[in-house]
């Protein structure tokens, strides 16, 4: 499993990131063949694949927006927030032991 990277969504210039998401949105095509395909249950495989292609697409065109916008948060905040997250589980199991006693 991949480390949990912590990001700075509270010091983000959102004009930035509108505009890199956009630039970058733009750049991943419409499948033309999925808006002009009619049937309500299609199970055409060629289908399938272009849906996951557009889906790529776009999860990269966001991915790469945030990484290049998003400050990461600084190895001292994660910990911080590590610490807490299992402060905050000590403490509830602490109270469900006291509810038992």
């Amino acid at each position: 499993m991949l480390p949990t990277r912590y990001l700075q969504w509270d010091k983000v210039d959102v004009n930035a990131y509108q505009c890199s998401l956009s630039s970058l949105l733009s750049l991943a095509n419409v499948p033309h063949c999925l808006i002009r395909c009619h049937a309500p249950t299609c199970v055409d495989h060629d289908h399938f694949d272009v849906i996951e292609y557009y889906y790529n697409s776009i999860v990269t065109a966001v991915s790469k927006a945030t990484a290049m916008i998003v400050p990461p948060a600084t190895a001292d905040r994660g910990k911080m927030r590590v610490c807490k997250d299992g402060l905050t589980m000590l403490k509830r199991n602490m109270i469900l032991l006291e509810m038992r006693i």
